[in-house]
């Protein structure tokens, strides 16, 4: 409840995951890289989760190697078609290319 007492009707803007695409061989020679990996990947998604914040990810482009990435908008529960409006309005103002 304080989560949403505090968020109001402001979005949260944040990276979709702190990393882009990891290289897949170490992860499948290693379980432990592949979960601390993993845990890491999903971080800022599961924020979200477990706060009950519906969110939206949106492609942004590419790093300096050509790996795509996003940015994750969120917003209170219950409010998805409102997150689904901002979506389609800020995609055309950062569409990749």
């Amino acid at each position: 409840a304080d989560i949403r007492a505090r968020l109001g009707d402001a979005l949260i803007a944040m990276p979709t995951t702190p990393l882009v695409a990891p290289e897949i061989a170490p992860l499948e020679a290693d379980d432990a890289v592949f979960h601390r990996t993993n845990l890491r990947t999903l971080r800022n998604t599961t924020l979200g989760n477990f706060l009950d914040l519906p969110g939206l990810a949106i492609p942004n482009g590419s790093d300096a190697d050509g790996l795509p990435t996003s940015f994750l908008l969120c917003v209170q529960s219950g409010e998805d078609e409102r997150l689904l409006g901002v979506g389609l309005a800020v995609e055309p103002l950062i569409r990749p290319g």
